[in-house]
């Protein structure tokens, strides 16, 4: 018969010539790896609109109930749900059959609800005489009635109360939220629960993002980043659409990259920690100090790159210790420090600097001559630590280590130094607490490392 629209169920519903072309033509992809548009779009429209933090597509609204009771119950565990409520009557006892989860119906009113008396009844006490009630379940509309406006609250309030957790089979939630003349989010009890604390997790997830990819400049994949960082992919996703929309990210063949929005960020971010140096190194200096029993010193190279200016110093308490003059400066060839600086520097700024310094003896163990101190720098290199001996003061011992800014670049060393009798003991524990200090020192400075 023409004209006929067959009101039995949705499911007999037949798509209109529109949406089969809609569905012809969406973007795929492979959604085990999190690369379907079509679906990824879905999941965050609907995440967006019930105010979730996330969504997941699945193939019938029978199998979302089932998801919905395996991730809530346990085997042996028990939900509550209403005798004629779909869960429980009309999917084939899926939840006890899939899940060995034991339903509990109740009895409703014609208006789909089950008294707030009788669901604290069913609630089971703790004995092992019994199933453990871990789940209510609530559908709405109901045999085509939407849930009266305060009812899910309620419901909802006792069963938090009872320390249940809760599920609404919404495959008609869209049509409540018409005929109550709201938005489909406000059908829920804990909406505004749930997003009170999602704006200072939502920073922090970014920042974790940014982090990541920063340390992987290869990119990731939205999969990669699920796996790696243990965050929903819808959330995920749309945090990644956001920041490639900003140009904080890229985006090439599936693989997020850091963007340009980003890279000029992060040199903001450093170059405000460069502005703030030395001060913003105190408290680290200050601690290797106390770590060591040594003092801790955090020097640069002056702009000709011979000296090492000590721009920080905080003394050891030791009757016997090595004491420095803040701003005064050393040879870089016969110190510490300036072999710490000297090894990272470009072969050909090194060149020049080695090209003009008059190799001088300060003491017997002093690196005197460009031979010698390539040797040493080569050393430095590959052990990233440089230890030096009665260098420019005898007796007198530093382990120094190197400082990167945000671009990857040789911008500073620290060092402890202290008599050679004292520390060569306890070398060891040294040596990691200047590597440990330097490494802090650069990630203020913006050094994301190798």
């Amino acid at each position: 018969m023409k004209g006929f629209i067959d009101l039995r169920s949705d499911t007999v519903t037949q798509p209109t010539p529109a949406m089969r072309a809609a569905m012809a033509a969406a973007d795929v992809g492979d959604d085990v790896f999190g690369d379907d548009p079509t679906v990824n779009a879905l999941q965050e429209r609907i995440a967006s609109l019930l105010g979730k933090e996330d969504a997941l597509f699945v193939s019938s609204g029978t199998q979302g109930n089932l998801c919905a009771l395996m991730s809530h119950c346990g085997r042996g565990d028990e939900y509550i749900a209403g005798q004629m409520a779909h869960a429980y009557r009309w999917e084939a006892g899926g939840g006890a059959v899939l899940g060995s989860i034991q339903p509990q119906p109740l009895a409703q009113a014609a208006d789909g609800t089950m008294a707030l008396a009788d669901i604290e009844a069913a609630i089971k006490p703790d004995d092992p005489h019994y199933a453990r009630t871990r789940l209510l379940t609530l559908e709405n509309t109901w045999g085509g009635k939407v849930l009266p406006a305060g009812y899910v609250q309620q419901a909802t309030a006792l069963a938090r109360a009872r320390g249940l957790a809760t599920h609404l089979d919404g495959a008609r939630l869209f049509n409540a939220a018409v005929a109550g003349g709201v938005q489909p989010g406000a059908m829920f009890d804990l909406k505004a629960l749930e997003t009170a604390a999602a704006g200072p997790r939502a920073i922090l997830r970014v920042v974790q993002v940014l982090g990541h990819l920063a340390q992987h400049p290869q990119g990731c994949t939205l999969a990669q980043l699920c796996a790696d960082l243990q965050l929903p992919k819808t959330t995920l996703f749309t945090m990644l659409k956001t920041l490639h929309g900003s140009g904080h990210l890229l985006l090439t063949d599936s693989v997020y990259r850091i963007g340009p929005a980003a890279v000029t960020l992060g040199q903001a971010l450093a170059g405000s920690a460069r502005r703030g140096f030395p001060e913003c190194t105190t408290e680290a200096l200050t601690s290797l100090c106390r770590r060591t029993g040594e003092t801790g010193i955090l020097a640069v190279l002056t702009a000709d790159g011979m000296f090492c200016n000590y721009v920080s110093v905080i003394e050891s308490g030791a009757w016997l210790r090595y004491s420095v003059q803040p701003n005064s400066l050393k040879p870089a060839y016969a110190t510490g420090t300036g072999h710490a600086m000297l090894a990272w520097l470009p072969p050909a700024d090194l060149a020049a600097i080695l090209a003009r310094t008059p190799f001088e003896k300060m003491t017997a163990k002093t690196v005197a001559s460009r031979r010698t101190l390539l040797q040493t720098l080569k050393t430095v290199r590959r052990t990233g630590i440089s230890i030096s001996d009665s260098g420019t003061v005898l007796g007198a011992l530093s382990v120094a280590a190197p400082i990167f800014d945000a671009q990857g670049r040789i911008f500073a060393a620290v060092s402890a130094g202290g008599p050679t009798a004292r520390m060569q003991p306890q070398l060891g524990a040294i040596e990691r607490a200047v590597r440990a200090t330097a490494e802090e020192i650069s990630q203020l400075l913006g050094y994301a490392g190798e």
